[in-house]
């Protein structure tokens, strides 16, 4: 996206909104180079494990600010699905020679949590949009049609 406005306004444009609407369900970390935004914790949006955050970076950009979003979740939640994974595979190991149950219950604990975590990922970044909206309106942001052989031209007359 881009916003007409430098970095420094776009993110005292979002400190000034954060700031002003604490009653607001959502909540945020702003510098002049990144934004960090989330639910507070008790909203609805926040109320599973899966609760949506957005990253970006803001990137001065000759009249104006090109702003880079990722829309995810907790970076610590897929290392706990998978520390859970590698425990229900430890509990079951010595039990494996003694009983069939015991050998099939890490692989299906395996695709439950996969699965878990699949589909909370993707109903997070799917309501994750709202903080995009919300960045966007907060700084006037717009998608920036390129002319891709312009673009192309540009970059092969300047290296």
């Amino acid at each position: 996206m881009h916003s007409p406005y430098g970095p420094e306004e776009c993110a005292e444009r979002l400190r000034n909104r954060l700031d002003r609407e604490r009653s607001e369900d959502i909540i945020g970390d702003i510098t002049a180079r990144r934004v960090k935004l989330r639910y507070r914790t008790g909203s609805p949006e926040a109320q599973n494990t899966w609760f949506p955050m957005l990253s970006g970076t803001l990137v001065p950009d000759g009249d104006g600010t090109r702003i880079e979003c990722f829309i995810g979740v907790s970076r610590f939640l897929a290392p706990s699905v998978a520390g859970l994974i590698l425990v229900a595979w430890i509990i079951s190991a010595g039990a494996i020679v003694q009983n069939v149950v015991a050998a099939v219950f890490p692989l299906g604990a395996t695709l439950f949590l996969s699965a878990m975590h699949l589909l909370g990922t993707a109903g997070a970044r799917q309501r994750g949009r709202q903080l995009l909206y919300f960045l966007s309106t907060m700084v006037d942001a717009r998608e920036r049609n390129i002319n891709r052989a312009e673009a192309i031209e540009d970059l092969w007359r300047n290296g």
